[in-house]
């Protein structure tokens, strides 16, 4: 995907050093509370960093000033997701469909 900037942040694919940063968010208990992945260790996160470089559905949100992940944006297709309306021309609307998660502490 194509970098986007904003003042603070960038929105980028996925990288290898982004491993330790990854592990870190979803073991916050706040976090992991809504997502259905268990990383156990820094093995299982590298692989999973890895993965998730190899696409765009996984979106890296980092601090523009280090590069330092604070976050992710997602949009997996679902087998449970539903249209919820239609527009004008009767094309399905589909909501709630990307999700995220941040560090606690990078809220603001």
């Amino acid at each position: 995907m194509k970098e986007i900037e904003t003042e603070r942040l960038v929105l980028r694919n996925f990288r290898k050093h982004d491993t330790a940063r990854l592990f870190e968010y979803l073991h916050e208990p706040v976090a992991s509370r809504f997502l259905s992945l268990a990383l156990n260790n820094m093995s299982q996160t590298e692989a999973e960093a890895e993965r998730r470089g190899g696409g765009d559905e996984h979106i890296a949100i980092c601090l523009k000033e280090s590069d330092r992940l604070i976050g992710d944006l997602f949009a997996v297709p679902e087998e449970d997701t539903f249209c919820v309306r239609k527009d004008d021309d009767g094309i399905p609307i589909y909501e709630n469909t990307m999700q995220y998660a941040i560090l606690h502490k990078e809220w603001r």
